[in-house]
């Protein structure tokens, strides 16, 4: 099986997977207005194997790079210990927090950034 277990669509319908190039990050409204997002999810049988350090560390590159993105951010659960992980990996800080409501609850957010 695949790793990825959610894979969007890049405009035009194809899917990320049938492409060379990555699907650029997506953009999301925050504090400072919109921000490109680096975001993953993977299979749980996945975790624990670097899959989200490489897949994150491809979209931080690919921002930078690619689309010249002055920063970038990711938008972590408080609880979320190993995606935090992630992020500081990647060299990312905490930069402030965010309440999102799922499922008629408010669950707390860490928005986690880095500036080029």
């Amino acid at each position: 099986g695949q790793p990825v277990e959610y894979c969007p669509r890049r405009p035009g319908g194809q899917r990320r997977d049938e492409q060379a190039e990555p699907a650029a990050p997506p953009v999301v409204p925050l504090k400072e207005g919109e921000e490109l997002e680096i975001g993953y999810l993977l299979k749980r049988t996945f975790w624990h194997q670097g899959y989200a350090t490489e897949a994150a560390a491809g979209c931080r590159d690919y921002a930078f790079d690619a689309l010249r993105a002055p920063r970038v951010a990711s938008i972590i659960r408080d609880n979320n210990l190993a995606s935090r992980l992630v992020a500081e990996r990647l060299g990312m800080k905490p930069d402030y927090l965010i309440v999102k409501h799922y499922y008629n609850m408010e669950m707390p957010h860490i928005v986690y950034a880095l500036e080029k």
